[in-house]
This record gives C-alpha cells, sequence and structure tokens, in this order.
C-alpha cells in the first residue's frame, strides 16, 4: 500500500516499476493514544492506495 514507505522503497530499489495504483483500495484503521492520562485511545480511518508494481525478468 502506498502508506507503506519501507516496502515502496525496496520495491523501488530492486527495479521494480510503479505502473499504477488503485485508488482507496485499502482500509486502514489507526490507533492513536490521545491523552496518555486518561488511557484513552483515538481511531482515525482512511482509504489507502494500492501500487501496482512491475518487473521484466526476460
Amino acid at each position: 500500500f502506498a502508506n507503506n514507505i519501507p516496502s515502496v522503497r525496496l520495491w523501488r530499489s530492486l527495479g521494480f516499476q510503479e505502473i499504477g495504483r488503485v485508488p482507496k483500495a485499502g482500509y486502514l484503521i489507526k490507533k492513536n493514544e490521545a491523552t496518555k492520562q486518561a488511557n484513552a485511545e483515538e481511531e482515525e480511518e482512511e482509504f489507502v492506495d494500492a501500487i501496482m508494481f512491475y518487473y521484466s525478468f526476460v
């Protein structure tokens, strides 16, 4: 997914090319600690794009 920066960098460093994206292909729920004192967690929801990579083995 597009928000996984280490993975995207790895594929690109191995010579893979981005050939497309699937918009809003994944649903991500992020849990963030709102306040440490109340021990409450705040959730953020977002859709993330999927990246399609290509590499020619020929």
